[in-house]
C-alpha cells in the first residue's frame, strides 16, 4: 500500500510539472544541456576539484597481502599498487630497461618484480636488484634506474595518488570523515 501512495505521489507531482512552462521546468528541475558539454567548466572543475586533492586510485583490500599488487586499469597499468611490508605503495609498472609492462592485472609477486622481457628484476620497493648479463651493461649507478615510486595518501582503506601541483595534501577529496584516519603510505 505504501508504494501505492508513493507512486500516486509521484505522478501528480510529474503532471503538476507537465503543466508548467518549458523554460520554468527546465530551470528547476535540470542544469543546462550545454553545461554537459562545456570545456570551459571542464576546465574549471579539474582545476578547483580534482587538482587539489588525492586522486582515487583504489583500496587496500585490492592488495591484502605483501607481494600482492593490482595494476591499475585507469593508467592502461601503467601504474601498480603494491603491498610491501611498509604498507601500499605506487610504482611505476614499466620496466627501466626496454619499457615492458611488468605486471598484469591482479596477482602475487612474493619478492620480486621482473621484467618479461630481458628479467630486470626489482624489489616490491622498485629497488633495482638484479639485470640478467649484468656485466655487458658497463659500469652504470643501478639506483638510476628504480622504478618511480609515488606519493599515495590512505583512508580508512581508500589509497589515492597524492595531489598535484599546487595539491593542498590531505584526504579531503575522500571527505572529512576520514581526516582522522590518514596516513601516509
Amino acid at each position: 500500500m505504501e508504494i501505492l501512495r508513493i507512486m500516486s505521489d509521484l505522478s501528480t507531482r510529474l503532471e503538476a510539472l507537465a503543466r508548467q512552462p518549458l523554460d520554468e521546468r527546465s530551470a528547476r528541475s535540470q542544469l543546462s544541456v550545454t553545461t554537459y558539454f562545456s570545456d570551459e567548466l571542464f576546465k574549471r572543475e579539474l582545476e578547483l576539484i580534482f587538482q587539489h586533492g588525492p586522486r582515487y586510485l583504489g583500496h587496500e583490500l585490492a592488495v591484502p597481502e605483501v607481494g600482492d599488487y593490482h595494476a591499475l586499469p585507469q593508467e592502461g597499468e601503467g601504474r601498480a599498487l603494491v603491498r610491501t611490508a611498509n604498507g601500499v605503495e605506487l610504482l611505476s609498472n614499466v620496466c627501466r630497461h626496454r619499457q615492458a609492462l611488468m605486471l598484469r592485472g591482479r596477482g602475487q609477486t612474493r619478492e620480486h618484480i621482473v621484467c618479461p622481457i630481458h628479467r630486470w628484476t626489482y624489489g616490491l620497493d622498485g629497488e633495482l636488484r638484479g639485470i640478467y648479463g649484468e656485466s655487458t651493461f658497463g659500469d652504470f649507478d643501478k639506483s638510476s634506474r628504480n622504478l618511480v615510486q609515488l606519493p599515495c595518501v590512505e583512508a580508512a582503506g581508500l589509497v589515492g595518488l597524492a595531489g598535484g601541483a599546487g595539491a593542498r595534501g590531505g584526504v579531503g577529496a575522500f571527505g572529512h570523515q576520514f581526516a582522522q584516519g590518514q596516513k601516509p603510505l
